[in-house]
């Protein structure tokens, strides 16, 4: 089987081990299906239930309703410095970093690069909830796999499920509790970035 790595001009021929899935194994090396080896986009579904699952905001969630979500969800490859998320537009939406790197910068200076890790990365949830002004931008640093999630496809999928809308309004409503106890000379200094730290 043939499969396209992250970086761009590297190819593999794998040989799975007899205990390994090629599936699992493809999704821990956070390899791109360009053969279409697994039916129904299997590997991009998993890979983005994976991130998913490790996102506060999704904790609650039912195994179907995470289910339903990543398979929505249509992760895109972007190039070296792609802009993904710009500093002063609207916050409707959240991503999730599946594979790659990208920096944050804010008034021109960059203030933290995030890779993705073995399960994904996540940031601009507060779109999610708010309509603020986005406070960075977020540029690729390496070619990347990311998902942009908004809150309408969010809101789409909880209508099918409403006890699962019934916990997510209660983790909101917890969300702002906590959001007004911040102190905002501080997160605006930081830019919102003490959140990354603290992950």
């Amino acid at each position: 089987t043939r499969l396209l790595h992250m970086a761009p001009d590297l190819f593999i021929d794998y040989k799975p081990k007899r205990q390994d899935s090629l599936l699992e194994w493809c999704i821990q090396g956070q390899y791109l299906d360009t053969a279409n080896t697994f039916p129904s986009s299997a590997l991009a579904v998993r890979s983005v239930k994976q991130c998913l699952e490790n996102i506060p905001m999704f904790t609650m969630w039912t195994t179907e309703a995470i289910d339903r979500l990543a398979q929505l969800c249509k992760p895109m490859l972007f190039d070296k410095g792609s802009v993904v998320l710009e500093e002063g537009e609207t916050c409707l939406e959240m991503c999730l970093l599946l594979s790659g790197r990208v920096i944050l910068t804010a008034d021109d200076q960059v203030w933290v690069s995030v890779t993705a890790g073995p399960t994904g990365y996540w940031f601009g949830e507060e779109g999610v909830f708010l309509s603020e002004t986005r406070r960075c931008t977020v540029k690729t640093d390496l070619p990347s796999q990311i998902v942009v999630i908004d809150k309408n496809l969010m809101s789409q999928v909880l209508e099918q499920f409403p006890d699962d809308r019934s916990h997510y309004n209660r983790f909101l409503q917890q969300w702002e509790e906590n959001r007004r106890r911040l102190d905002y000379s501080l997160l605006h200094r930081h830019k919102g970035l003490l959140d990354i730290e603290v992950r």
